[in-house]
C-alpha cells in the first residue's frame, strides 16, 4: 500500500493551499482534529469541503463530550474541585476545556462535541449527512473489561460485531468515545 502513495503532506487543516479545489475523492479526518479547532471548525470544514470533489465524501471522528463524561467522570469531578463547580458547568454545557473557563495544567484545549452540535456544523454547508455513528462504545465498560474480554476469543468477537451494530443506534450515538459522520459534498 506504502508504494501506492504519491505523495506525503503534514498541514494544517485550516490551510490546505498546496492543493487546487476539488482535488480528492474523499477525505478523512479522524483522531479528532475537529476538536482541536475550538472556534475555527467552521473554517476547517470548508477547508476540507474547498478541496473535495462535488459528490466526494468526507469521514469525520470527533470526541464525544458525553461518552468522554461517562468514562472519565471521577477526573470530572477531581478538576471541580481544583476549578470550581462554575468551570464544571461550563465543560457540561459546551463541551470545551479552554485557557479562560477550564484551565488544565496541561494545556489540553479542546471542544468534545456532541452529535447536535456536529449536526449543526454540518448543516451550514451544501453536504448530505450519508452516516452518523458512535465509536468506543464499550471502552466505557473500562479498561480491565475490554482486556477480559480480549482474552476470549469468541467473546471478543461477539463484541466486536456488536460494537459495530449497536453504534449506529440513536440512542448510542453520543455514548462512545468518538462520533463518526460520513459527510457527502452537494
Amino acid at each position: 500500500l506504502f508504494s501506492k502513495i504519491e505523495s506525503f503532506h503534514v498541514l494544517d487543516i485550516l490551510n490546505m493551499g498546496v492543493f487546487p479545489d476539488s482535488s480528492f475523492d474523499c477525505i478523512v479526518c479522524i483522531g479528532g482534529v475537529i476538536n482541536y479547532l475550538l472556534d475555527k471548525e467552521k473554517d476547517g470544514v470548508a477547508e476540507m469541503l474547498r478541496v473535495l470533489k462535488p459528490g466526494g465524501l468526507i469521514i469525520v471522528g470527533a470526541m464525544s463530550f458525553i461518552g468522554a463524561s461517562l468514562y472519565y467522570l471521577d477526573g470530572i469531578r477531581y478538576e471541580k474541585d481544583q476549578f470550581g463547580i462554575e468551570a464544571t458547568k461550563w465543560i457540561f454545557d459546551t463541551g470545551v476545556q479552554d485557557e479562560e473557563h477550564y484551565p488544565v495544567p496541561s494545556k489540553h484545549y479542546v471542544h468534545m462535541m456532541r452529535s447536535s452540535q456536529m449536526d449543526d456544523l454540518f448543516n451550514q454547508f451544501p453536504v448530505k449527512i450519508i452516516e452518523r455513528s458512535s465509536a468506543g462504545l464499550f471502552t466505557q465498560s473500562g479498561d480491565a473489561a475490554l482486556e477480559n474480554a480480549r482474552n476470549d476469543k469468541d467473546f471478543w468477537e461477539l463484541i466486536v460485531e456488536k460494537e459495530i451494530q449497536f453504534t449506529k443506534l440513536q440512542g448510542t450515538l453520543d455514548c462512545g468515545m468518538n462520533i463518526i459522520y460520513v459527510v457527502q459534498k452537494i
